[in-house]
């Protein structure tokens, strides 16, 4: 069985780095291979297939998906915008020391919350501080998204990733961190990658996206009806391209759900959809001089029933996103939260269809930009419930009462979890119904704030760790590894272990580095009957160290999207603060241990 298995980790590690197979898709291939391996065991050696399917039920799990409702929750009801709100403030007043406490703020915050919704409450802050200061967004952003996958790395529920290696760790019968047990640790390698962050970073990423995805050159698509009152019914269409703007490009003319050839003494009717690219104030002002409306007919309006301004938004796509790979219509964002897509970044829409179809039918994809109108309120809802990212300053919601309630449930659920009244997968679960009983988030909500990508990643990790274990493949993988550094110091052992496991999260997910190296780490150990506690938070530490790639996690993608970085900008950037990283936690993981 030792080889069966040796062959899916092999194939999956293979998948993973090509990029080219969705990580759902990896993962519940590796979950379905191992339980055929397992069933098609021979003779008495075949054992049940429950291990395949056993990180389902996995206490980590559970842990994970509780602690990204409880996220969802504190978002949704606003908790965090007096933070989001002051942040915004000071960045405006003292733009150098406000950058700083960004950081600062990010990293701590991290260490409670998914890195996800901590690097998108922070985002629009710096765009907008960005765009009023008239500097380039890629000085700020990938510093900021540094900082929040370090503060995920400081305590047990930082990140998914933590509460797996914790899992596989007791599993496996090596140690079990408390919440804030490994904090002192991680803490002085923090603070030296803190400081790179805040006073190398920017200057290295001095020239990094300064055409970013949010600025205001950026083309959309945009489809426009043409109304009754409109000044174009009757007119050939030669006589729109005169009066467009010339930054305006017509893409498509469509009657009656068909495109209509473009030819210049086309005559116009009203009804008549138009599909336009240009930039969004270009856009905007083309619809208002020409009376056409967006989709259903009805007239653009600056204010709707009682006094609720209208606001035009730009909203970022992040990789977790329920609306990735939907049509605008499939999504039905415009009649969940009453806004309205009035355009979808041009980039990376126009290379998906044949010809410029209807802007409801175009596909969605993670890093799209798209143009909402609506209230500021409605527009918040929609970004908190759907992932996405508004570009500029913090969107002025409606204060949410429920909010220091929210707040309340988070902060019982990490004492209970800090003190050891329960554990944090205990605590979380009865977070997480307690929202539910309340009225704070609605089963419907509380279903959208989980990642299936991750719960499918995650339970397919576990059951690989479980696997190489139990095939001996670990084992035999262990005792090569000692005979070969049996000899070597310790902490020369234990920064292999870190590197490597960085280099794997880096180029193949940093959950299936963790599935891989927490037993490897733990069979070593035992080999050369050293402290298991180093290594197992070798593995936490490497894991954590995705800075090399903008595919190493789902942040670096959405920060990536935002400010126009290229693969190079991550290598500069984060190549510098990896090597920083790993001889500052060899040393204090020594300090502590040997």
């Amino acid at each position: 069985m030792s080889a069966w298995v040796t062959l899916i980790l092999v194939l999956s590690l293979i998948a993973y780095a090509s990029n080219r197979f969705s990580l759902q898709t990896v993962s519940l291939s590796v979950i379905s291979g191992l339980a055929v391996i397992y069933a098609l065991a021979p003779g008495d050696a075949a054992p049940s297939v429950a291990p395949a399917f056993s990180g389902f039920a996995s206490e980590a799990l559970v842990a994970i998906v509780a602690l990204m409702v409880l996220g969802k929750a504190l978002i949704i009801t606003g908790a965090l915008q007096p933070v989001s709100t002051l942040l915004s403030g000071a960045l405006a007043s003292f733009p150098r020391l406000a950058f700083a406490a960004v950081l600062t703020g990010g990293f701590a915050i991290s260490g409670f919350l998914n890195d996800t919704p901590v690097v998108v409450m922070l985002m629009p802050i710096l765009l907008g501080a960005a765009q009023n200061a008239g500097r380039p967004a890629g000085t700020m952003l990938m510093p900021m998204n540094h900082a929040v996958i370090l503060g995920g790395m400081m305590t047990a529920i930082g990140t998914s990733t933590n509460l797996l290696v914790n899992g596989l760790s007791a599993g496996n019968g090596g140690p079990a961190f408390g919440f804030f047990d490994f904090y002192l640790i991680a803490l002085p390698p923090a603070i030296l990658g803190l400081l790179y962050l805040m006073l190398v970073a920017p200057w290295i990423l001095r020239h990094a996206g300064e055409v970013d995805a949010g600025g205001d050159d950026e083309l959309f698509l945009s489809a426009f009806r043409i109304s009754n009152d409109s000044i174009l019914v009757g007119k050939p269409l030669h006589h729109l391209r005169k009066t467009l703007d010339r930054g305006i490009v017509i893409r498509q003319v469509e009657r009656h759900g068909k495109a209509m050839v473009r030819f210049p003494t086309l005559q116009l009717l009203a009804g008549d959809q138009l599909v336009l690219a240009g930039t969004a104030e270009r856009l905007h002002k083309a619809g208002e001089q020409l009376h056409l409306s967006h989709g259903d007919g009805k007239a653009v309006v600056e204010e709707r029933g009682g006094g609720e301004s209208l606001v035009s938004r730009r909203c970022i796509v992040s990789a977790g996103s329920p609306i990735v790979g939907r049509t605008v219509r499939q999504s039905a964002i415009e009649w969940r939260f009453d806004v309205r897509v009035t355009g979808l970044s041009e980039a990376t829409s126009r290379v998906r269809a044949s010809s410029a179809a209807d802007l409801p039918t175009l596909p969605i994809h993670a890093g799209d930009t798209l143009l909402l109108e609506g209230s500021e309120d409605r527009i918040g809802r929609a970004c908190e419930m759907l992932s996405l990212v508004p570009v500029g300053e913090p969107l002025r919601r409606r204060a949410s009462g429920d909010a220091m309630f929210a707040l309340g449930i988070f902060l019982l659920t990490v004492a209970a979890a800090v003190f050891k009244i329960v554990p944090i997968s205990v605590a979380a679960t009865i977070g997480v119904l307690l929202t539910v009983a309340t009225n704070l988030l609605r089963w419907e909500d509380s279903e959208n704030a989980v990642e299936w990508r991750i719960v499918l990643i995650v339970a397919s990790s576990i059951a690989l760790g479980d696997a190489l274990v139990r095939s001996g493949t670990m084992a035999i993988l262990a005792d090569h590894l000692a005979a070969v550094a049996g000899d070597w110091p310790l902490p020369v052992l234990l920064a292999a272990i870190i590197t490597v496991t960085g280099l794997l999260t880096n180029f193949v997910s940093n959950n299936a580095a963790a599935a891989i190296m927490t037993p490897l780490g733990l069979e070593l150990a035992r080999g050369l009957n050293v402290p298991l506690e180093p290594f197992v938070l070798g593995v936490l530490f490497g894991a954590n160290l995705c800075f090399l790639t903008p595919f190493a996690y789902q942040t670096n993608l959405l920060v990536m999207a935002a400010a126009g970085y290229r693969f190079n900008d991550f290598l500069k950037t984060g190549l510098p603060l990896f090597l920083l990283m790993v001889p500052a936690l060899t040393a204090s993981l020594s300090w502590h241990f040997f």
